[in-house]
């Protein structure tokens, strides 16, 4: 029988990575520039436009820190155990 670990452990909510935090960027400053009282479009600069590939990617990829830049059959192995884990 399995350890239920009852009253020794924490569940921590942890959020994905962001696409800049995936990609090693500074993180955009858009927000920043709308909240400005009188904002202006030449502020913001050249923003990168993903491409449709790059989107599946990214979606494929994972934000989650311990799967993102595996390979596919390492990342499948984790995400089933990381199911396996939370529905047993």
């Amino acid at each position: 029988m399995p350890d239920s670990l009852l009253g020794r452990v924490i569940t921590l909510q942890l959020w994905p990575l962001t696409v800049a935090e995936i990609k090693k960027r500074q993180p955009g400053r858009v927000l920043d520039w709308m909240l400005q009282k009188n904002p202006q479009l030449n502020q913001i600069g050249d923003l990168e436009t993903p491409s449709r590939r790059d989107y599946i990617r990214i979606l494929l990829e994972s934000g989650f820190p311990a799967a993102h830049g595996l390979p596919i059959s390492e990342r499948q192995k984790l995400y089933k155990g990381y199911v396996k884990t939370i529905l047993n």
